[in-house]
């Protein structure tokens, strides 16, 4: 079975027992035979792929070159290569010992993470060793993999949490033989944890037909028993069909997934259930079907669907009474409006920071805005020093907000408030640190951005 390793590449030269059916190089563009004179500079994705091959047995290694230099440094561009080539020659399993923690990356990289579960990919990835928040291992649907120095060899542990969320702790300690035939032991590394994991995918999902196992039947392989996976986001949905006999309404277009017309569509597309209080679940899905529930899952059994998200799956953060925004260095900008001219004003800000490369967060307590990509925080009326965990999450740039109750901190000293509803000025205007803008008026947005960039001075 095929395994692609995204790393530095694979030596294989000097290590006969790798069988590297595809030896590649990846630039921001293309996918392509590497040279002879691009030279492998370390031996990292040689070790990874030895430690893979050390506990499993007929893997064929796709080598899929980033790096070009020794510092280990590459692009998100080169991955989304990398990630989008792998989707199209459907490699069933994808391993990366490497990752960002910028916040753009995330959603760059997300779509392309839930298209690969789609069609039963499974992506093994390291965690960031300074223990910070790092892409593609925390996406939600991503087997993500932290060093545990007190494991040996291929040894590994699942911690689940009451509700289903889960950690991997695997061995980073593996012994290895050097050309000269000199044993050596791997250092404690994530990037060396990663690997074990691999492995015991590989074993697993080589007695099936490739992309004939869903993610779900792999967790629960790894775990040894039927657990229910659970994950703090459904960043795993990626074009769905939409059930929703209540008729909520939704701003289509600020969907975070690609929406599929009709519920007579293949029952392997994902699916988007809103529920009416009270209300029953339809028997339209099947075992495969991934599926998000805009509530909570009351009266629907996990076990009949692959991966399930809903409400009482989310990471909510407690308020901190002792913080402010003052005591957060980074702008925030409020909206204040109704519900979907909040929302809308969230998502079009939000698009147009990170078209322009900040790091943009969008928070809100607005009834399922997770349904549009935004930070929901059912807690954020209570204390907005909730956004103080965040910003020491997600590290952004700057911060947009809104409360369904409107509360404010004007305390910061990077402070904007926008008000949006229809006016009868023209289609800004501004009073201190507080702007109108009429959302109706497709100036207004454009003017607004402006004025945002203008006032922080960025």
């Amino acid at each position: 079975m095929r395994i692609a390793l995204i790393d530095d590449g694979i030596d294989y030269c000097h290590c006969p027992d790798l069988k590297v059916v595809q030896d590649l190089g990846v630039s921001n563009e293309n996918v392509q035979t590497r040279e002879i004179e691009d030279r492998i500079l370390t031996n990292h994705g040689t070790t990874c792929a030895r430690i893979i091959n050390q506990y499993t047995h007929g893997a064929e290694f796709i080598s899929l070159r980033l790096f070009h230099d020794t510092n280990l440094r590459t692009s998100c561009d080169h991955l989304i290569t990398a990630l989008k080539w792998c989707a199209q020659e459907c490699i069933p399993i994808i391993h990366l010992s490497l990752g960002t923690n910028l916040l753009n990356d995330y959603y760059k990289l997300r779509p392309l993470i839930a298209e690969a579960i789609s069609q039963n990919q499974v992506l093994i990835a390291a965690y960031s060793n300074r223990e910070e928040i790092s892409y593609p291992a925390s996406i939600s649907g991503v087997l993500s993999v932290n060093a545990d120095p007190f494991l040996q060899h291929d040894q590994f542990r699942i911690e689940f949490s009451d509700n289903g969320h889960f950690t991997i702790y695997a061995s980073s300690s593996h012994k290895l033989t050097s050309e000269r035939a000199n044993l050596y032991q791997t250092q404690i590394a994530n990037s060396y944890a990663a690997p074990t994991i691999t492995a015991k995918v590989h074993e697993f999902l080589k007695q099936f037909e490739e992309l004939s196992v869903p993610l779900k039947k792999v967790i629960q392989n790894l775990a040894g028993s039927d657990v229910e996976p659970s994950f703090y986001k459904p960043d795993f949905i990626w074009k769905a069909r939409v059930w929703n006999p209540g008729n909520l309404h939704l701003l289509k277009e600020h969907l975070f997934f690609d929406q599929v017309e009709g519920t007579n569509q293949a029952t392997n597309s994902d699916l988007l259930l809103i529920p009416e209080i009270g209300g029953e679940f339809p028997g339209i899905t099947d075992s495969l079907t991934n599926v998000l529930i805009a509530g909570n899952n009351s009266t629907m059994s996990k076990r009949d669907h692959n991966l399930i998200w809903s409400e009482e799956d989310l990471r909510i953060f407690m308020p901190d009474s002792s913080r402010s925004l003052d005591d957060i260095d980074c702008p925030f900008i409020q909206v204040i409006g109704s519900e979907p001219e909040m929302i809308q004003c969230l998502c079009l800000l939000k698009e147009a920071f990170i078209r322009d490369g900040y790091q943009c967060l969008s928070v809100t307590d607005i009834s399922k805005a997770y349904l549009y990509g935004l930070e929901y925080q059912p807690k954020l009326s209570v204390n907005l020093g909730i956004m103080d965990k965040l910003f020491w999450l997600y590290q952004p740039d700057i911060i947009l907000f809104s409360t369904k109750s409107g509360i404010t901190d004007e305390t910061s000293k990077d402070f904007l408030q926008i008000k949006v509803g229809v006016t009868r000025r023209d289609t800004l205007y501004s009073k201190s640190n507080v702007f109108t803008v009429d959302m109706s008026q497709k100036a207004g947005l454009r003017n607004l951005y402006r004025t945002i960039i203008e006032y922080f001075g960025c």
